[in-house]
């Protein structure tokens, strides 16, 4: 009898690490661009390159035991490529209360360069993988984001 048990605890056991592993990304989200001269908001365009941001999938084995993180990429896309601009990570939640954790994004272009203000700092901060613009990138942190979303031309993601 108990070694039924045990072998109905370790199928248990191994099935859940099967299904355990896979919480799913965001997917792509584009960014939207404000327009105080059209009143409205559009799809974000610097240089002619679409700006979205794309959070990964999550693999997460049964029993691990490292910090696992939500990985997202800030991309552009033009009409022949989609190019990552950066790259960053916040640790997974779990339980009851889990949520995707991630931070919000506005991109302003100026005549020197593009920042990208975010309000959470990420772990290891911001990765850098390309600058597909003319113009120097660079990152800031604000606490509040949302005098800078109103800014004519600025670009932001919506949750």
């Amino acid at each position: 009898m108990t070694k039924i048990f045990f072998i109905i605890v370790l199928l248990f056991f191994s099935s859940c690490g099967i299904w355990w592993g896979t919480f799913p990304g965001i997917g792509y989200i584009p960014f939207f661009q404000h327009s105080s001269k059209n009143m409205k908001t559009t799809i974000c365009n610097i240089e002619g390159k679409r700006i979205f941001l794309f959070g990964e999938d999550t693999n997460v084995p049964y029993f691990s035991f490292k910090d696992e993180y939500r990985v997202y990429h800030i991309l552009s896309e033009d009409s022949s490529n989609k190019e990552y601009i950066a790259t960053y990570k916040f640790p997974m939640t779990y339980g009851v209360g889990a949520i995707a954790e991630n931070t919000d994004i506005a991109i302003v272009e100026t005549q020197e360069n593009i920042t990208i203000y975010y309000s959470r700092e990420p772990v290891g901060g911001f990765i850098i993988e390309q600058n597909p613009f003319s113009k120097k990138l660079r990152t800031e942190f604000r606490d509040r984001l949302f005098d800078i979303k109103s800014v004519d031309g600025a670009c932001y993601y919506k949750k």
